[in-house]
């Protein structure tokens, strides 16, 4: 059994549905949907030895997204990317997030 796994950090609010569309339009539909905050935002904000830096740290949006979820082969990947291509959606711009697919050595579960 080949299984990846598809992980992706979403900067742009404004591109979650379309995103979740896209996934979908792929063949993903179990994904995981996590908010979540950078770790530079986090510093900049919560740790008290950083707080003369926050105007430093803070450079980046507040809005993240970590979505995650099992995937069969990379070609979903591929049509995911055209996907969003369509929706004019670059994630090779700045600023919009990034996309990593691992590989999954072993897996405990329901058969996928």
């Amino acid at each position: 059994m080949n299984m990846l796994y598809l992980i992706i950090h979403l900067q742009r609010e404004e591109y979650e549905e379309d995103l979740l569309l896209a996934m979908a339009s792929a063949g993903v539909f179990d994904a995981v949907v996590s908010d979540c905050r950078s770790a530079r935002e986090t510093m900049a904000h919560a740790l008290p030895i950083f707080a003369g830096f926050s105007a430093d740290l803070s450079g980046g949006g507040t809005y993240a997204k970590l979505i995650a979820a099992s995937i069969s082969e990379e070609k979903v990947v591929d049509d995911l990317l055209e996907e969003l291509k369509e929706a004019d959606i670059d994630f090779e711009e700045e600023g919009v997030g990034s996309m990593f697919v691992l590989p999954v050595s072993k897996y405990a579960g329901p058969a996928r």
